[in-house]
């Protein structure tokens, strides 16, 4: 298992973004806000994680391409085997095609 993990994360009413994190339970149910739940996407290999609980708790809407339905933060990674891995660059390019994805070093800059 990877000691840290290279995202694509995204907060309601915010612009998605690469990062770096840990790859610990712990880290990636912080950043979700609570229990995981697992969403396969389009890509073999990659899946979008989010708020187990997220509609229940009244979470902001956060949509991702072909899911209206999704509700608080999510991030996107790869995966290998049971664990989670780096969302794929291939991946990366697809969801700049469909959304705004700045990069870490980008975060905090104007445009």
């Amino acid at each position: 298992m990877k000691d840290k993990i290279r995202i694509i994360y995204r907060q309601p009413l915010h612009t998605a973004r690469e990062m770096t994190v840990d790859n610990t339970l712990e880290a990636v149910q912080e950043l979700v806000g609570g229990h995981i739940e697992t969403v396969p996407l389009n890509m073999p290999g990659v899946i979008l994680v989010c708020n187990d609980e997220g509609k229940l708790r009244g979470m902001k809407p956060n949509p991702y391409p072909g899911i209206p339905d999704l509700v608080g933060p999510w991030f996107i990674c790869g995966v290998s085997g049971e664990e989670f891995d780096d969302v794929p660059r291939e991946f990366v390019k697809l969801v700049r095609a469909v959304m705004t994805v700045r990069r870490e070093s980008e975060v905090g800059k104007k445009r």
